[in-house]
C-alpha cells in the first residue's frame, strides 16, 4: 500500500470495476478471485449490491489503496438487525486496521437507518474472530446445522 491514506467508499459501482481487487488478485467478497468467479457471476452479484444499495436496505463499503480494492463488506437491514456480509481484506493489507475501521462505518450506516443490533455469522474457527471481538462483538450462539443426502 502506498504512503498514502485508504480512501473509502460506498458506491455500489466500484463491485465491477475490473481489476479494482487487492494486489494478491482475491476478491474480498468471498475471497476467490474475480476472473475465476467469471463475468457473470461478478456482473450479477454488482447488481444485487446496487439494488440493496438504492432500496436503502443494504450498503457495500470499501477501502482502496490507489486504486485497489484492498477491504471490504456488505452490510443488510433486517429490521432492526444489521447483519454484516463477506467480511474481507487483501492478505498483504491485513492487520493495519482496514476491517475494524469498515466495520464502525458500516455500523454508523445502519445506525441512521434505525438498526440497534448488529450480527456477523462466522465459523468459531476463522481467525477474524479476533477482529470481530476488538470492536466489541462477543460470541452469541454456537451451532451449526449440516445437510447431508439420506443413504439409498
Amino acid at each position: 500500500m502506498s504512503a498514502t491514506t485508504p480512501s473509502w467508499t460506498t458506491d455500489p459501482t466500484w463491485y465491477a470495476v475490473p481489476g479494482a481487487v487487492g494486489s494478491s488478485g482475491s476478491s474480498l467478497s468471498g475471497h476467490l478471485s474475480w476472473t475465476l468467479l467469471g463475468e457473470r457471476f461478478a456482473n450479477a452479484k454488482a447488481k444485487a449490491q446496487r439494488a440493496l444499495s438504492e432500496s436503502d436496505v443494504g450498503a457495500p463499503f470499501g477501502a482502496f489503496a490507489d486504486d485497489l480494492l484492498v477491504a471490504d463488506l456488505g452490510i443488510g437491514r433486517c429490521g432492526t438487525t444489521a447483519c454484516y456480509q463477506s467480511v474481507g481484506t487483501d492478505e498483504e493489507h491485513r492487520r493495519r486496521g482496514l476491517a475494524s475501521h469498515l466495520l464502525g462505518v458500516a455500523a454508523r450506516w445502519a445506525a441512521d437507518q434505525g438498526c440497534d443490533r448488529w450480527v456477523i455469522v462466522t465459523e468459531a474457527t476463522n481467525p477474524a474472530g479476533r477482529v470481530y471481538r476488538s470492536v466489541g462483538f462477543e460470541p452469541d450462539v454456537g451451532s451449526v446445522l449440516a445437510y447431508r443426502k439420506p443413504p439409498r
